[in-house]
């Protein structure tokens, strides 16, 4: 489980699905993320989705709510 607060700008993340998933500084110095090699795009292009709702509960950990569709 990663909270919100320990995402970092550079890190690497790893979807289950086995996407790569890398964290930046968006233009508004909010955090994003950004499909790495392999990783996810929307439609055919890569896109960055930003955080809406971070740390949602659930019973198995937590989920981040973005503004995009995650394509792999």
């Amino acid at each position: 489980m990663i909270a919100a607060g320990q995402l970092r700008p550079g890190m690497s993340l790893r979807s289950r699905s086995g996407g790569s998933i890398e964290v930046v500084a968006g233009p508004d110095g909010k955090l994003a993320l950004r499909p790495g090699p392999g990783g996810f795009s929307i439609g055919a292009r890569p896109a960055d989705a930003h955080l809406v709702q971070p740390d949602i509960g659930c019973s198995n950990g937590v989920v981040h709510k973005i503004d995009q569709v995650l394509v792999r």
